[in-house]
Parts: C-alpha cells; structure tokens; sequence
C-alpha cells in the first residue's frame, strides 16, 4: 500500500484517509480495488463522493469475520463491520458537507417558509390556486 500520508496527492489517498483505510500493515482494500471503485463509478476528480460506497466495500469485505475468544485474547470482527457500516450511513448522511439531496423534502409547511417560497422569482409557481375551476 503506497498511502503517502497527503491526501491531496491522490484521489487514493483521499479515499483512504476518508474511510481510515491508512495502516500499511493492515491494508483494507488494494489500491486496484480503489481504482476499481473510482472507474466504475465515473468519480474521476471527485473521489469522496464515493467514500460510502468505499465504507461498505470494506464492511461486506470484513463481513466473514466474526467474535470469538481464545486463550483469553477476544476479537470482535463484527464490531468492524458494524463500525464501517456506521460510516457509511454517516457519509451519506451529510459529513461530506452533504446536500440532503437525498431526503424528501416538504416545503410551505410553516407560514414564513410559504411566503418566502412565493417572493422568490426563481421559484416556479404552483399550477393549482383557490378558485381555479370558478366559471367565468
């Protein structure tokens, strides 16, 4: 694992600094594997849109191990996979300075918000009023 420990050097290395994927002696996902994601998803100079996607390659890429106890010593595998899907949830969630594209949204619910709607020239208007099927 090359990470360089400067995430701007790389579309990589910000990968792996996002998700905490930068122990050289504990490589989580390969630098081809990384490639692969960044590719396939068109993200070339966007990286950290994908750093969820990252988060739960590396959670299915865990899955397999689970808690045991020997000798005394415990490891908690599931944990892992608990705390990387975690993340997931968190960068989809808005810790990337996130949109909320991807909530619903319900606007002109409060008084102030309807009346901020309608002064806006931008906003398009609504194709149905009070009145609108009234004859002539």
């Amino acid at each position: 694992m090359p990470y360089s420990g400067d995430p701007a050097k790389s579309d990589i290395d910000l990968l792996r600094f996002t998700v905490g994927d930068t122990d050289s002696t504990n490589e989580l996902l390969t630098d081809t594997e990384y490639d692969y994601l960044i590719d396939s998803n068109g993200v070339a100079g966007d990286p950290v849109s994908i750093a969820p996607l990252v988060a739960e390659s590396i959670s299915a890429k865990l899955s397999p191990f689970v808690d045991y106890r020997i000798h005394g010593v415990s490891v908690s595998g599931g944990d892992l996979v608990k705390q990387y899907q975690r993340l997931s949830e968190r960068l989809r969630g808005g810790l990337l300075g996130g949109t909320g594209a991807d909530l619903p949204f319900a606007g002109g619910i409060s008084v102030a918000d309807k009346e901020a709607r309608e002064a806006n020239a931008d906003n398009v208007g609504s194709q149905f009023s009070i009145g609108m099927h009234d004859l002539p």
